[in-house]
């Protein structure tokens, strides 16, 4: 569907947050034997993305890319169990560089910028699993930790955004939904990018 969206988009693009893989991973019951084929889906969005991206060409004229940008986490450590008898941390950390490497050597690599999270979330409480109340389940991210996630240096730099610019988009006399950033997670991606193109806009 997301990918859909983009190809049918009204709106030109600069910057994609994909996050996929983790669900098709566990649907298989963390089986490692289907792990490259994980690997291969997600490299095969990924061109889908970059496909899309082309803009139309007049006759006789070549198709436009732009500069695109592609960001990938990869999942987390689930904060329970979800592969059974103590497998889970071991096995999505495998299966997530399984991705990485997948991406890296793939023809697509050049748009992607990769972050290893894997682990951002694990505490010496939780340990090997990521601490709960960062997450609304097992493995998908709450508020809080869409929060950690969105306002670190990486994703930051990776949005072309500096922690100046977010605290300047804060005292912009409420132009911008900064309350938002206690909001769902598409609010905060929403505002960490708006904040960065409104800053930069304005200048």
């Amino acid at each position: 569907m997301g990918v859909e969206a983009i190809e049918n988009r009204r709106y030109e693009y600069t910057h994609v947050w994909l996050s996929v893989g983790g669900n098709d991973f566990l649907d298989n019951k963390c089986d490692m034997s289907i792990a490259d084929k994980v690997a291969a889906n997600v490299v095969n969005v990924i061109k889908q993305v970059v496909d899309a991206s082309h803009g139309e060409a007049a006759v006789g004229e070549v198709a436009f890319q732009q500069d695109l940008k592609i960001l990938y986490f990869g999942y987390s450590i689930p904060s329970r169990d979800v592969c059974g008898q103590g497998r889970t941390a071991k096995l999505f950390a495998k299966q997530g560089e399984i991705i990485f490497d997948a991406i890296h050597n793939s023809d697509y690599a050049e748009y992607v910028t990769t972050f290893d999270i894997s682990d951002m979330f694990v505490t010496s409480e939780s340990s090997p699993l990521s601490d709960p109340s960062y997450f609304a389940d097992a493995i998908h991210l709450n508020d809080v930790g869409y929060t950690r996630l969105f306002s670190g240096y990486n994703v930051l730099r990776f949005f072309d955004c500096s922690v100046m610019q977010i605290a300047q988009m804060a005292q912009a006399d409420g132009q911008l939904p900064i309350g938002a950033l206690v909001g769902s997670a598409v609010a905060i991606v929403s505002v960490v990018v708006l904040a960065c193109f409104w800053l930069k806009k304005k200048r």
